[in-house]
C-alpha cells in the first residue's frame, strides 16, 4: 500500500487473502454503496471489477500505465478495455492515484495525479505486489538482480541449508534465459514441490517458467505466455508479429466466437517467442497449446503440423492455433511481407500518398475504412491492376488478413515489387 494521504481509511481495501474479501463483503453489507474505485488494471483489478459490477455498483478502474493489463501489448489490451467499457465499466488509464479525501474514518473522494477528483464509496487496491524479503535478509540470503531471493534450479538459496519457493524468489525466464520474478501460482507450486523434495533429501530441479497466465472479466478472457512484442523489443530480439482472428470452433456449428491471436516470432528461425489471445471462449486451451510449443522450442512451421482434436463443436479442422501457424509460417517463408497496424500508422504519417488498398466489399468500406485507403474489392483487383503503380510501395488490407494475403500474392505475381499485407487486417488497426 503506497504512503499517500487517506490510504488507511476504513473503506479502502486490498484483496490479498480470503479475510480481505470477507472484510469487503461485510463493509458492503453494512454501508450501502454505489461508486467503487478499483486502483490498478491488472488481473486482480479486472476480476475485482467484475465482482463489484455483479453487486450492482458503478465501477471505475484507474490504471497508472497507459493501458489496462500492462503485461500485454497495447493492441491486445485495448480489445479487453473496449469489451469492459461496453459492459459499463469505466476505465481511466495513464493516471495514478494521488490521495483520498476523508470524512471522519471513510474516504469520500479520490484525487488522481492529473488533478481529477472522483466520488467514491469504497476503493480496492490492486496495484501489484512486492516480495516480502525481511526474513530472507535477516537470514543473510542473497537477493538477485530482479529483486527476489536468488535460488538455483534445486530451489536452494545462497545458504545451502535454506530452500525458498514461490512469489518471493527469482526464476529463469525460459525464453530470455534471464533471471525474473514471475509471481504466479503455477511456477510457485512446482517450485514448492522441488524445494520440499530436496529439503527432504531428494534431487529435483525446476528449470524456469514462461509466465503463462489467464484472466477473465465480464465475459472476456485474456491470456499470455512467453514474451509480448514490447518485451521482445526491450530484450533486443529480432522478431515479427502475426495476428489472426479465427473462430473458436467451426463456423457452421452454433455459438462460434472470434479469438484474437497474436504470435511473437523470432525473425530468422520462426521460433515462437510469445503469444497472446483474447476472446469469449476457447482461450484457455489455445494458450496452453502455445505455451507447450514455446516450452518445446517449436517454431511456427511446427504449428502447421500439429495434430489437434477436431469436431465442429470443439474446433475447426484448421483450428485457431494451426491457422495462426499457417499465417506466421507464410511470413517466415517470405510468401508475403506483413506489417502491423502501428507500423502502418507510422507509414501513413510520413507518406500520406502511400498506395493503400482496401480489398473488402463496398459495404464494408462504406461502414468504416482506414483514411486514404482506395477501395478495390479482391474479386475486381485483376481488372484494375493497370490503375496502380507497380513500383510504388503498396499496402493491402481486408477485415482479418486472408483477402489481404490473396491480394498481396496477386500483386506480387503481376510485378509489384514492394507489397505488404496488414497482419490481422482492419480488426488489428488501431482505432
Amino acid at each position: 500500500m503506497p504512503d499517500i494521504p487517506g490510504i488507511h481509511a476504513r473503506n479502502i481495501f486490498t484483496v490479498k487473502t480470503v479475510p480481505d474479501s470477507d472484510a469487503i463483503k461485510t463493509f458492503l453489507a453494512n454501508h450501502p454503496s454505489q461508486d467503487a474505485l478499483v486502483i490498478g488494471g491488472g488481473f486482480i483489478g479486472l476480476e475485482t471489477a467484475e465482482a463489484l459490477m455483479g453487486l450492482g455498483l458503478t465501477v471505475t478502474i484507474i490504471e497508472k500505465a497507459p493501458q489496462i493489463l500492462p503485461p500485454f501489448d497495447q493492441d491486445m489490451a485495448t480489445l479487453v478495455a473496449h469489451h469492459l467499457q461496453e459492459k459499463g465499466v469505466k476505465i481511466i488509464a495513464g493516471d495514478g492515484i494521488k490521495g483520498f479525501r476523508q470524512d471522519e474514518d471513510l474516504a469520500k473522494e479520490a484525487e488522481l495525479e492529473s488533478g481529477t477528483r472522483l466520488p467514491m464509496d469504497l476503493a480496492i487496491l490492486s496495484i501489484g505486489v512486492r516480495p516480502e524479503l525481511k526474513l530472507a535478509r535477516e537470514a543473510g540470503l542473497e537477493i538477485g538482480s530482479a529483486g527476489g531471493i536468488a535460488v538455483n534450479t534445486r530451489q536452494q538459496s545462497s545458504d545451502p541449508d535454506i530452500y525458498a519457493a514461490g512469489d518471493a524468489v527469482e526464476t529463469i525466464h525460459l525464453v530470455t534465459g534471464q533471471h525474473a520474478r514471475i509471481p504466479l501460482a503455477g511456477p510457485a507450486n512446482k517450485q514448492g514441490r522441488v524445494a520440499g523434495a530436496n529439503a527432504a533429501g531428494g534431487d529435483l530441479q525446476f528449470h524456469g517458467a514462461l509466465g503463462t497466465a489467464i484472466v477473465e472479466s465480464m465475459g472476456i478472457a485474456a491470456a499470455k505466455t512467453g514474451l509480448s512484442a514490447d518485451e521482445a523489443e526491450a530484450h533486443g530480439l529480432k522478431y515479427f508479429v502475426s495476428l489472426t482472428h479465427p473462430l473458436d470452433h467451426a463456423e457452421y456449428y452454433p455459438g462460434a466466437e472470434a479469438l484474437h491471436i497474436k504470435l511473437v516470432v523470432e525473425q530468422q528461425t520462426g521460433k515462437l517467442l510469445g503469444a497472446q489471445i483474447v476472446g469469449d471462449q476457447g482461450v484457455d486451451k489455445r494458450i496452453d497449446v502455445l505455451a507447450t510449443a514455446i516450452h518445446a522450442k517449436l517454431n511456427v512451421q511446427d504449428l502447421e503440423q500439429l495434430d489437434l482434436a477436431y469436431a465442429p463443436q470443439f474446433n475447426s479442422a484448421k483450428g485457431p492455433v494451426i491457422m495462426a501457424g499457417f499465417v506466421a509460417a507464410n511470413t517466415l517463408r517470405g510468401e508475403v511481407n506483413t506489417l502491423t497496424g502501428t507500423a502502418l500508422q507510422k507509414k501513413l504519417a510520413s507518406n500520406p500518398s502511400l498506395q493503400l488498398l482496401d480489398v473488402r466489399t463496398t459495404d464494408e468500406y462504406q461502414e468504416a475504412h482506414i483514411p486514404h485507403a482506395r477501395l478495390i474489392p479482391i474479386d475486381e483487383l485483376r481488372d484494375h491492376l493497370q490503375q496502380l503503380d507497380p513500383s510504388q510501395e503498396t499496402v493491402v488490407y481486408c477485415r482479418v488478413g486472408l483477402r489481404g494475403y490473396l491480394a498481396a500474392r496477386i500483386l506480387l505475381q503481376h510485378g509489384f515489387t514492394h507489397v505488404f499485407n496488414l497482419t490481422g487486417g482492419y480488426l488489428s488497426f488501431p482505432q
